[in-house]
């Protein structure tokens, strides 16, 4: 009887006090809080951080032919004389549709409108800014198979309406109608910014050199979140294919607000970009 009391004690000293139990308790329920309170950030920094880091840093290599090539790469210190010619004869394809089209020459720092070849609208580009993918393509000698041909326009977003349509009630009289006709239709003060999709990996973006209100920096933010969303999902189907995602080639531009508004609404759908950088 001795030797089986002496077990059970020693068989109590093992098990787990009340204490002791209560204690484990607060310490599962810290860790749970905590990775409820973290998965969100973990979500952000894996689909704004660790997503783009594992995409491809140089996109050309699979959006210009070139890369298929075996001879010999061109000087480096002749790029930006093939870059020249390649922006020059796209400007004589451009010419030869009846569609309007967009230049962009960040040597320059010219945006232009062109109809038939003819500058209808000339931009003044105040600020211009690449990413980093893009800025390590300018040194990259497949930039000017890159942007040999003209680039087509893909997708849109903006902050204001593409064709804006305004009401108005059939004049009863001639009276009715002369002062109709007098009236001066109201300003459209709303705030511009809008992100154009080209192909071969291409993003514009665009801004008014003016500060944005609170509602234009709210819209804008809205327009770049459906962008990066439209982006996102893009790449996730491609991954479906076994096909990588590739890091967008941006650039961000600045020019006037009435520029930026007549810039979006004048391109028409599949339009053609010249691009020189």
């Amino acid at each position: 009887m001795r030797r089986h009391r002496r077990n059970i004690g020693q068989d109590s000293d093992h098990l787990p006090r009340a204490g002791e139990r209560q204690a484990v308790k607060p310490s599962v329920l810290f860790w749970v809080r905590l990775i409820v309170l973290l998965l969100p950030t973990l979500v952000v920094l894996a689909l704004f951080v660790v997503w783009p880091a594992v995409r491809s840093p140089l996109p050309l290599e699979r959006t210009s032919p070139a890369h298929q090539k075996t001879g010999p790469q061109p000087d480096p210190s002749l790029l930006p004389l093939l870059v020249e010619e390649a922006f020059l004869k796209n400007r004589l394809v451009i010419a030869k549709t009846d569609s309007v089209a967009l230049s962009i020459d960040l040597v320059d720092s010219l945006l232009t409108l062109d109809i038939k070849g003819v500058p209808v609208r000339v931009c003044r580009i105040e600020r211009y800014k690449l990413s980093g993918a893009l800025h390590r393509a300018q040194r990259s000698p497949l930039l000017g198979d890159w942007v040999a041909r003209p680039f087509v326009l893909q997708r849109e977003y903006g902050t204001i309406a593409k064709a804006p349509i305004k009401k108005v009630d059939a004049p009863k009289d001639t009276i009715e109608a002369e002062k109709l006709a007098n009236m001066t239709p109201p300003p459209d003060s709303g705030d511009v910014a809008f992100v154009l999709d080209f192909t071969r990996n291409l993003t514009v973006k665009v801004c008014q050199s003016e500060q944005l209100s609170a509602a234009g920096r709210w819209r804008k933010r809205t327009v770049e979140a459906n962008h990066r969303l439209k982006v996102l999902l893009t790449d996730m189907a491609g991954l479906s294919r076994r096909q990588p995602p590739m890091a967008p080639l941006v650039v961000s531009i600045t020019i006037p607000r009435a520029d930026a508004k007549a810039v979006y609404r004048a391109l028409p759908r599949r339009a053609l970009l010249a691009f020189r950088l």
